[in-house]
């Protein structure tokens, strides 16, 4: 009987050190994705006076519209 107790208590000994090692790892996730959150907070900081993607279209859009209208107009024109 005590050989078996004294089993368990080393069994335990060897779960107690993984656990210890689990958490030691968990706490150097979370200060990697704290340094992760700092750097998608900067990156988001640069991106948004950028232009997004409906930003691009309508200017894209806006600026055939005029070039269209120029055309048409220099077309009557030199049409005359």
């Amino acid at each position: 009987m005590e050989a078996r107790v004294a089993k368990l208590e080393a069994d335990m000994d060897h779960v107690k050190k993984g656990v210890d090692r689990l958490i030691a790892g968990t706490d150097d996730i979370k200060k990697s994705l704290g340094d992760i959150k700092v750097t998608l907070a900067g990156i988001d900081e640069r991106t948004k006076p950028l232009p997004t993607k409906w930003d691009v279209f309508l200017i894209l859009v806006a600026t055939l519209g005029v070039l269209a209208t120029v055309i048409t107009i220099a077309a009557r024109f030199l049409a005359k």
